[in-house]
Order: structure tokens, then C-alpha cells, then sequence
């Protein structure tokens, strides 16, 4: 079977595409291309940005890679789906089809044959369009496309530079070309001129104001009443548990303070003197840093672990900058959660077993399809955590939301497979019109059908018939009120449907870390701190 191949250069090495990245057996790197190549395209695409293309006068050979295409991709179709990457198509129903008197704007794809021992390698061409091709004019351009919406989307001429320069890409233009931006903007380094660009953009987007000042140094006394932005590298971001923890180790009877590093919800995690520190990818954004605390403080409370959820304002970020280690806040109160209460002494061994079970129901969530899309189980992580504060309608109200989802998830499946339901016509089946189908006669289709046992069937009807006292307000008041009863049972049900989730099978028997639990409240709830000074009395 002849191999194909990818010939890729400029942007295609970190940044193929999803169609060209699916049919990618391997790459060959540390090759180069056959043809010379210099910076003298500019792509309407990058707002006018210098890319590099084939030339025929000046330039030079330049370092590449060859991407491998699996075997049964026809020469035609990765034609194809090379064009449609290099011309920015989406319909995959698009074609290449060479015209007959291509223009220096016509995308062509070019072969060759028996290169580097590959049989067929293909590759891009498109005529060059920059005059003057001068390393000033280049610097004018990629500085523009940098103020643009191409530098808002990463897709602007300074870092298209920069990523050639880490792939070892070199030509002639391409010192004096970095040279001419870094002269223009009063900079040493590429890395420096994105930052002093996105500022600029800002404020001629009017997002910041006009005397704003980009500071390089630590702050002085003459900088009061300043305006400024500085760049930091930002490190960990944390939080402070509530109630604090504090980590212990045992030797000869004496206890030592420890901490503990592991890896929770596909993150490293170090929990140290009641913070909790997580190491987050470059760019993440803070809601995802929110929902993962919180996805984190929800696994805890349904272990019976009783942590306080996180806020925006409980988050801390700690920053490098200035010549100077920064800590960044979001609010005065993040160092104070747990503030008065005294810390809970949980042992690495009592810990390690807490980490053993929150990576087993991690990796089982990451499996169900029922999680796949969806974190509805931080329903009962809330409505654990409000049964152990005491709030019995709160805590019912979230378990009911989880047991009601969960039903409807059930029964939903359960009319797909009876029906044989493929495709997304639901027309003549009860998905039709799902109102006409209650929640009474959904549980018992699951028990008829044996997903549910009778136990878990008389529970959940239970339940559902004390829903309807609460949130439809029966005339009588004694059957709205929420009694601790009733909040640990709706709880307890909610458990035991959330493993079924989990293992397509009931269980009786719960993780729960009750000596933890009792430990927390009895911290929590033994009152204030007093601290008074006793004088000694005189001899």
C-alpha cells in the first residue's frame, strides 16, 4: 500500500485542523521542504498578517513536517481536506478542483513523489502579494493585524512570528523582520510585544482608558494615583477550606503537621495548612476554575465530607511579577473561610483513604453516560451539605431536583431501547409528548421494567408525594413542613440512585466518612474561641 503524506510548514505544524488531525497515523519532523519559502504572503484571513508561502526568488529551505495519513484515505480526498483547511471551508461536501488558469490568490495543492521515502507528499501553494517585501513593511503588517480582530482570536502576524521561530523556521527576512516590530514597539523580546499590543488594542477598543501605563517595574511612591497594567506569570490558584483541615502525621505518639498531593478531578492538587492549591492550564477561564472547586466541593459532601462551596470571592491566584511574588485576590474575605472555627485534625491515613474513594467515583462518573454531558450530581453534593447545616427544605429541594432528573434520564432510556429508537424521529412512542407521563407512573415503569427495586420504587413515591405537599402547598401546613426525616431520606434515596447510575446497579452500601462528618460538627458547633489573659497573683 503507497504511503501519503502531508508536507506542513507555518501554521498547518501547530495547528492542522480536526480533518487533517483524524486521518494522522505520525509525523516526521526535522525535515525541509524542497522548495524555498520566505514571508511574503499577506492572508486576509489573519486581517493582512505576513505567512509564509513558496517564493521564487529569495527565501530559503525551511524546517518541516510530514504528516503520515492512515491507509485507506485516497490521494483525492486528502486533496480535499488539505484544500478545504488551507481555504477555511467547513462543508465537507466541498471539493478541490484545480482550475484551468489559477491566479497568485488560487489555493493549489502541489505533490511529490518518493519524498523522504514517503510515495506521495502533498502540499499547499499560493502566489505571494506582499510589495515592498522589506522586513519594515512586514513589521507594519503584522503590528496592524495585531490591533485587530486576528490579534483578539491569536491569529495575527507577531504570533504567527513567534510559533515559526519555536518550530526552528528560518529565512532570510526573518531577523530583521522581528527586528523592525520590536524597534517599532520599544521592546527586546516577541513575547513582550503581545502583551504591549493587547494593551493598545484595549484601549483603542475603549476597554481600558487612553492614560492607562504598562509598568516593567515595581511600583514607586511617585507611581500613586497611576493608572497602570504590569504583566505576571500567574501559579497556583486556591482556596481556603471551610471548616479548615488540618493534615497530621503520627510518630512515637507525637503529631506532626503534613500535607497531602494528589490528583482530583484530572488535576494536581496539594492540600497544605487548610489551603487547597490546583495547578489549571494556560487560559483557563474562571467559571471553569469555579465549577471545578465546586465539582470538588460536591464529590466531599457526598462522602459525607461537609465543605463549604466555593464563590468567586473565595478564589485566590498566586502571581509572579514585578520582580516580585504578587498575590492576587478577589476579595478580602478568601483568606477568611473557617474564620473562629477551630481546624478539623484529619490524619494522611484518614485522608489517603478520603482520596482513594473520591478518585474511584471520579474515574465512575468520567465512565457513566449519564455524566457525560452533564454535572447534575452536584445536586446531591448541595443537598448532603444543607442536610448537615440543618436547612431541611433546602436540602430536600436539591435531592428532589437530582431524583427527578435521574428518574427522567431512566425512564427516557428505557423508551429508547422498548421502542428501538435510532434516529430522532420520537413520533407515535410517549416521547412524543412527554408532559402526558408523571413522575408516579415513570417510577413504576422502571420497577416494571426492573430497574428499580420495590424498596427504591415505595421510596421515590414516597418522595414524590411529599414534593407535592412542599411545592404545591397542601392546605394542611403540618404536611409542607420538611423535617429532617424527610430531607435524609430524599438524601439516603438520592445515594443509592446515584451509584445505580453509576454501576447500572443498585447498592445498599454508601461511601460515607461519618467520623469525619462528626468531627466537623462537632468543631463547628461547639461555639466561639474564648481567650482570656490570667494575671498571676503577686507572692
Amino acid at each position: 500500500m503507497k504511503q501519503i503524506g502531508i508536507l506542513a510548514y507555518g501554521s498547518l505544524i501547530n495547528n492542522p485542523g480536526k480533518e487533517i488531525e483524524a486521518i494522522i497515523i505520525k509525523r516526521i519532523k526535522d525535515i525541509k521542504t524542497p522548495f524555498k519559502v520566505e514571508f511574503a504572503r499577506s492572508s486576509r484571513n489573519r486581517d493582512n498578517a505576513p505567512t509564509l508561502v513558496p517564493v521564487e526568488k529569495g527565501g530559503s529551505n525551511v524546517k518541516a513536517q510530514i504528516f503520515v495519513v492512515k491507509e485507506g484515505v485516497s490521494k483525492e480526498e486528502v486533496m480535499n481536506i488539505l484544500w478545504r483547511r488551507e481555504t477555511h471551508q467547513v462543508d465537507r461536501k466541498r471539493t478541490y478542483k484545480r482550475p484551468v488558469q489559477p491566479n497568485r490568490n488560487t489555493v493549489l495543492i502541489e505533490q511529490l513523489t518518493n519524498f523522504e521515502n514517503i510515495d506521495t507528499v502533498l502540499y499547499t501553494k499560493i502566489g505571494s502579494n506582499i510589495d515592498p517585501l522589506t522586513p519594515k513593511h512586514l513589521a507594519r503588517l503584522a503590528i496592524d493585524s495585531a490591533l485587530s480582530k486576528a490579534g483578539k482570536n491569536g491569529l495575527d502576524g507577531i504570533r504567527y512570528l513567534f510559533n515559526a521561530k519555536q518550530n526552528g523556521t528560518a529565512t532570510p527576512l526573518m531577523p530583521k523582520y522581528e527586528q523592525a516590530i520590536l524597534k517599532e514597539l520599544g521592546e527586546n523580546r516577541l513575547e513582550d510585544a503581545f502583551y504591549v499590543l493587547h494593551i493598545k488594542r484595549l484601549k483603542n477598543e475603549g476597554k481600558i482608558p487612553k492614560e492607562t501605563e504598562i509598568l516593567t517595574r515595581p511600583p514607586k511612591t511617585e507611581d500613586d494615583g497611576k493608572e497602570v497594567v504590569f504583566r505576571v506569570t500567574i501559579g497556583k490558584t486556591y482556596v481556603k477550606l471551610s471548616p479548615p483541615i488540618a493534615l497530621f502525621s503520627e510518630y512515637e505518639g507525637e503529631k506532626y503537621p503534613g500535607s497531602f498531593t494528589t490528583i482530583f478531578l484530572d488535576h494536581e492538587v496539594i492540600i497544605d495548612n487548610s489551603y487547597l492549591y490546583v495547578s489549571f492550564g494556560k487560559n483557563t477561564k474562571q467559571e471553569d476554575v469555579l465549577d471545578y472547586f465546586n465539582n470538588l466541593m460536591a464529590l466531599l459532601n457526598i462522602v459525607y465530607i461537609p465543605l463549604d462551596f466555593i464563590t468567586p470571592s473565595d478564589i485566590l491566584v498566586r502571581a509572579k511579577g514585578l520582580e516580585s511574588n504578587i498575590e492576587l485576590i478577589s476579595s478580602s474575605k478568601a483568606h477568611s473561610r473557617g474564620y473562629g472555627i477551630q481546624p478539623v485534625e484529619i490524619s494522611l491515613i484518614d485522608f489517603g483513604e478520603i482520596v482513594v474513594s473520591l478518585i474511584y467515583l471520579w474515574e465512575k462518573i468520567k465512565k457513566s453516560k449519564y455524566f457525560k454531558n452533564d454535572n447534575f450530581y452536584i445536586l446531591l453534593g448541595y443537598a448532603n451539605y444543607y442536610l448537615f447545616h440543618q436547612n431541611y427544605f433546602l436540602s430536600f429541594l436539591h435531592a428532589w431536583i437530582f431524583l427527578e432528573s435521574s428518574i427522567n434520564i431512566l425512564w427516557r432510556e428505557l423508551i429508547l431501547n422498548s421502542f428501538n429508537i435510532k434516529g430522532s424521529s420520537k413520533k407515535g412512542t410517549p416521547l412524543e409528548d412527554e408532559r402526558n407521563w408523571t413522575a408516579q407512573i415513570k417510577i413504576d415503569e422502571l420497577f416494571l421494567n426492573k430497574i428499580i427495586s420495590k424498596n427504591l420504587r415505595d421510596d421515590l413515591q414516597s418522595l414524590r408525594k411529599k414534593r407535592n405537599y412542599v411545592f404545591h402547598r397542601d392546605k394542611k401546613v403540618e404536611k409542607r413542613n420538611v423535617t429532617k426525616k424527610d430531607s435524609l431520606k430524599a438524601t439516603t434515596t438520592g445515594l443509592k440512585l446515584f451509584y445505580l447510575l453509576l454501576d447500572a446497579q443498585e447498592k445498599e452500601d454508601i461511601i460515607a466518612f461519618l467520623n469525619i462528618r462528626t468531627k466537623m460538627w462537632n468543631t463547628i458547633n461547639r461555639g466561639p474561641l474564648l481567650r482570656t489573659k490570667i494575671k498571676r497573683k503577686k507572692d
